[in-house]
């Protein structure tokens, strides 16, 4: 009893939060939208993605949500958008010809602080009757997507190319205790929370003895994954971290504004106690809804007693100083992928190539 009143008063501080600055709570979502230079405004989700694009890959390889600048100072800000959930089957095996990953010798060493974080949402095969969908219906979907195939064939090319993964906690520890970490280490999160976590993703994760971190939305828990999903992700040795209480872009909102500091305290607080709560453990990372940050965010995460923050500012070099803006790896629905209803990829997965080691960040 005691538990649920007090997740009771942490989701009606939350709401309190909202209604004292006068804001309605604003979903938003992970766009990986580039900043605008010396402005608050977000670009639009490239609209240059024609039909033609479900058969074949755009021309631009990896076309999707711009990136953001790995130079930028904050993450760009989300649009409003309320996640759909698909009625296709999870395909754990389609039968589908999937590229075969061959590892490149020449591939360099990685630079000082060189850790790919990989950022992800659903993996999730595109539902019967895509192809009939409006053309912003399926870009919608697309956002936020990336084949089954795809992801099997890019954890297969870390494999084969000697990348470990590990996760944000396995960072802080080598910036605060000297733990050594792998010679290639890389990191895989994936936010919001989704069904194929479980079907698609960890079965694949466990095929390769791979781990990810898994940032999730408290309210959410309970309409797509539960918490007996999060302890099955948790118990196969993967991170759990916080992407708020009700996904609320906290910070660099379109009119330059944000949130109080009290609603701020309300949301990255009250998803930490609330995991610790239901899963034993307090989680140790977060990711900022929207990829919106400022300086007051930051501070509050630190104390709230996060060791990491995951941004959307782009790029692959992590450095102890940005330990709550670690940069990220866009990974799109189009990267390598010859046809989306075809579910066909490239041969070898050069975008991915190009991605990983931060030529081409997304």
């Amino acid at each position: 009893m005691r538990t649920v009143a007090t997740l009771a008063a942490l989701t009606a501080l939350a709401l309190a939060g909202g209604m004292l600055l006068g804001f309605a709570t604003l979903p938003s979502r992970d766009t990986g939208q580039r900043p605008t230079p010396g402005a608050g405004s977000s670009s639009q989700y490239a609209q240059a993605t024609t039909v033609a694009g479900l058969e074949e890959s755009p021309a631009v390889s990896g076309a999707g949500p711009a990136g953001a600048s790995a130079a930028g100072a904050t993450a760009a800000p989300g649009t409003t958008r309320t996640p759909g959930r698909s009625s296709a089957p999870s395909p754990a095996a389609t039968g589908v010809a999937q590229a075969t990953p061959t590892p490149h010798p020449s591939l360099r060493p990685p630079r000082p602080g060189e850790i790919p974080v990989l950022y992800y949402h659903r993996v999730e095969a595109p539902p019967p009757g895509f192809a009939d969908w409006s053309q912003t219906s399926r870009l919608d979907f697309l956002a936020y997507d990336v084949l089954p195939e795809a992801f099997a064939a890019q954890i297969g090319w870390l494999a084969a190319h000697g990348y470990t993964t590990i996760l944000p906690r396995d960072l802080a520890a080598h910036w605060d205790k000297g733990r050594k970490l792998p010679a290639r280490p890389v990191i895989l999160t994936f936010d919001d929370g989704s069904p194929d976590w479980i079907s698609t993703v960890l079965p694949l994760l466990r095929k390769h003895r791979m781990v990810a971190e898994f940032y999730v939305t408290t309210s959410r828990v309970g309409r797509q994954l539960t918490w007996d999903d999060l302890r099955t992700l948790m118990k196969a040795g993967n991170g759990i971290g916080a992407h708020d209480i009700n996904h609320t872009q906290l910070a660099g909102l379109p009119n330059g504004e944000s949130y109080s500091a009290q609603r701020m305290w309300a949301e990255v607080k009250g998803a930490r106690d609330i995991i610790g709560a239901n899963l034993g453990v307090k989680p140790d990372s977060m990711a900022y809804v929207g990829g919106g940050f400022d300086a007051t965010l930051v501070d509050l995460v630190r104390k709230a007693g996060y060791t990491t923050a995951r941004s959307i500012v782009r790029g692959v070099i992590q450095t102890p100083d940005l330990r709550y803006r670690l940069r990220v790896v866009r990974i799109g629905a189009y990267d390598d992928v010859r046809s989306v209803l075809n579910r066909t990829l490239e041969p070898v997965l050069p975008t991915f190539e190009r991605r990983v080691t931060g030529l081409d960040p997304g």
